[in-house]
């Protein structure tokens, strides 16, 4: 069975209730990404910081509305907006924003 057949076939499973064909096919997915962000961060300059699963993360997160992160973290949404708030303070801080 070709990979793309085996992911296919993981998703008719999940869509008809399988919930451990879903949690397989989480981890297909979330390896191939992983995979994906290796090859190219391995074309990237030596000095660069992010870790493939970084990456993939910093990816999957951007696509997502607060409420949404909210739930995938398993956190309140005023939890991430405040980690964000505080993320961005620091980020603005380290490139030489001024300081308060």
């Amino acid at each position: 069975m070709t990979h793309n057949a085996a992911l296919t076939d993981l998703l008719v499973a999940w869509s008809a209730g399988d919930e451990t064909a879903r949690s397989r096919l989480i981890d297909a997915v979330y390896n191939e990404l992983r995979g994906l962000a290796r090859g190219y961060l391995r074309r990237e300059r030596a000095d660069h910081s992010l870790a493939p699963t970084a990456l993939v993360h910093e990816a999957y997160l951007k696509g997502l509305t607060v409420d949404e992160a909210a739930a995938v973290m398993g956190v309140a949404p005023a939890t991430v907006d405040r980690d964000w708030a505080l993320a961005r303070a620091w980020l603005f801080r380290e490139l030489g924003g001024e300081r308060r």
